[in-house]
């Protein structure tokens, strides 16, 4: 299953982020991190800030309860 830009509310915020030229992170990379997150199944993260918050989205996805 596919997570990553599949939701409208992930795909305007790296619309206004391109729009704007805030440096995003490329799909495919989003694709390797997730995919190593569910082999790994953290117990925590820790993220550092990123600009359009696009990893939080994708951590909520993958290990909401």
């Amino acid at each position: 299953m596919r997570l990553i830009m599949d939701n409208q509310k992930l795909a305007k915020i790296k619309q206004k982020a391109l729009a704007e030229n805030i440096p995003i992170i490329m799909d495919d990379t989003l694709l390797e991190i997730e995919k190593r997150l569910k082999q790994k199944n953290p117990k925590k993260i820790l993220e550092i800030g990123t600009a359009c918050r696009i990893f939080s989205h994708m951590f909520f996805k993958l290990f909401r309860r």
